[in-house]
C-alpha cells in the first residue's frame, strides 16, 4: 500500500501548480482542502503566518487522522538574506528555529535528493524587518508545522522544502506580483519536486523505536558527562536514530566518548562536534 501524502502551502499561488499537477479537487466542505484519492496525495492550504497554520491544521485533524503511512510536505517560499541563496534556488530544511521561542528543530533527513540544505527561522508577522544581518531562509509557517504535528508523526516523515522568492524585500512587492512570483518559481522547479515526492510514495519505515536500551544508557550517559544542551540532547538523538536506519552499531561508535566528562563549554562543544561528526558520515 502506498504512502499519502499531506503538502502544506501557505498561499494558494504556491499551491496551484500542485494541485493542477495531481490533478487535485476542493473539497466541498472544507475549501482549503484539495484531494485525489487516486495519486494518494492531499494538499491543505493554511493561509499566511503562525496562527492561520495552526487554525487550518487543527481543523483539518479534528476530520482527519494522521496514520504511520503519512508524510508531511511543507512547500512553499521563502525570504533570504542575498549570501544565503539566490531567488528561486530550491533548499531542504535541516533546522527549523521558532524566532519567538528561540526553540531549535531539526527535520531528520533520511531520504536521498539532489537539493541544496539550509536551515531556516519561523518569524511572526512582520518580524522580518531587521533580520538582513542574520543567514538562512525565513518564512511565517514551517515552525507551527512542526509544533501542530510533533506528537502525531515521527520527525522523520516531516519535510520543508523552500523556495527563495525575495531577499527580506517583500515589502517593496505588491500581493498580486507577488503571487504570480512565487506561483512561476514553484512551477520551475515542479519536475524536481514531484520527482521527490514520488519517491516518498514507496519508501517503506515503521515507528517502531530503533534505539535498545542499552544504547539509550550509552546516549543518556554522554548527554549527563557532556552537559549538552537541550538542541544538543536532540541533534545527539535524532543522529543515533538515523544511523539505526542504516542498521549501523550505535555503541561501537560512540563508546569511546562515554567516559569522557567536559571540562568547559569549549570542551563540552569540541567533543560534541567530533560525536555529531563520527555519526554524520
Amino acid at each position: 500500500m502506498k504512502n499519502t501524502l499531506l503538502i502544506l502551502t501557505a498561499l494558494l499561488a504556491e499551491a496551484s501548480p500542485i494541485i493542477k499537477f495531481y490533478k487535485l479537487r476542493q473539497d466541498k466542505k472544507f475549501k482549503s482542502l484539495y484531494c485525489n484519492g487516486g495519486y494518494n496525495v492531499k494538499l491543505l492550504v493554511t493561509g499566511v503566518g503562525f496562527k492561520n497554520t495552526q487554525l487550518s491544521i487543527n481543523k483539518y485533524l479534528s476530520d482527519n487522522k494522521i496514520s504511520y503511512q503519512n508524510f508531511i510536505i511543507n512547500i512553499g517560499s521563502a525570504g533570504a538574506t542575498p549570501d544565503s541563496g539566490e531567488i528561486g534556488e530550491l533548499f531542504y530544511i535541516n533546522k527549523i528555529t521558532d524566532d519567538k521561542s528561540g526553540k531549535y528543530f531539526f527535520p531528520d533527513i533520511l531520504y536521498k535528493h539532489n537539493m541544496k540544505e539550509s536551515s531556516l527561522t519561523t518569524v511572526q508577522e512582520h518580524a522580518i524587518e531587521g533580520k538582513s544581518n542574520c543567514s538562512g531562509l525565513f518564512d511565517m509557517e514551517a515552525s507551527a508545522i512542526w509544533q501542530s504535528f510533533k506528537t502525531k508523526i515521527s520527525a522523520h516523515k516531516m519535510i520543508f522544502l523552500k523556495i527563495i522568492s525575495d531577499h527580506l524585500d517583500i515589502q517593496y512587492f505588491d500581493r498580486l506580483g507577488f503571487e504570480k512570483l512565487v506561483t512561476k518559481l514553484i512551477e520551475n522547479k515542479l519536475l524536481k519536486i514531484t520527482n521527490f515526492l514520488d519517491t516518498l510514495k514507496t519508501i517503506s519505515l515503521n515507528d517502531v523505536p530503533l534505539i535498545q536500551k542499552h544504547e539509550n544508557l550509552l546516549l543518556n550517559k554522554i548527554i549527563l558527562n557532556l552537559r549538552l544542551t537541550e538542541s544538543q540532547k536532540i541533534k545527539l538523538l535524532q543522529l543515533s536514530e538515523n544511523n539505526k536506519y542504516f542498521n549501523k552499531n550505535i555503541h561501537k561508535l560512540v563508546f569511546e566518548y562515554s567516559n569522557i566528562k567536559a571540562n568547559d563549554k569549549h570542551h563540552r562543544n569540541k567533543t560534541f562536534k567530533q560525536i555529531c561528526e563520527l555519526l554524520s558520515t
